[in-house]
């Protein structure tokens, strides 16, 4: 596990997803970083996972590739989830809440690189991860979920700021 502020990739991304497990506010002030990381990986597929049915938010979005989402009620659809993400082989993981069931699908999913904002006194969940965020000085402020996402995903390198979230819809959904 490594903590730092900024981090490097040593790898060819080609696959990422993005674990935002929130309500559908969290998914909706999330979508700055989904734009920044594709912004910063183009030539990558960016692919999301969210609580159903707060992806559906998402479908409509070209820059996202797959909404992958996650049903609470039945443990067999859990598996088979868990599978499908295995399956993609995932190059970069960010997970951007602090939750423990985005730390345990992390660690299942397989991916070469995950990572997440550190929390201190959270050990169990940070050994989850192999990159964490350093987590911003007491006298740095946090202005809302949309930055604390972005915090994130500024460890590893992309500095486009997208100032307020945008939503995606087709005109007519077939």
């Amino acid at each position: 596990m490594i903590i730092s502020a900024q981090h490097k990739i040593n790898i060819p991304v080609r696959k990422i997803l993005i674990i935002q497990l929130g309500d559908i506010g969290d998914v909706v002030w999330a979508i700055p970083a989904f734009w920044a990381v594709k912004n910063a990986f183009p030539q990558a597929e960016v692919s999301v996972l969210t609580r159903r049915p707060n992806g559906d938010l998402l479908l409509d979005d070209s820059r996202i590739g797959k909404v992958f989402q996650v049903d609470r009620q039945s443990v067999f659809k859990g598996l088979q989830l868990l599978k499908s993400i295995r399956r993609k082989k995932f190059d970069l993981l960010f997970d951007l809440r602090a939750d423990d069931r985005g730390a345990y699908i992390s660690l299942l999913s397989g991916a070469k690189i995950r990572a997440a904002l550190y929390y201190k006194g959270i050990n169990w969940r940070n050994r989850m991860f192999t990159h964490l965020a350093n987590p911003p000085e007491a006298k740095e402020r946090i202005f809302g979920a949309a930055e604390q996402s972005l915090k994130i995903i500024r460890s590893f390198g992309p500095r486009n700021n997208v100032p307020r979230p945008r939503w995606v819809c087709a005109r007519i959904r077939r």
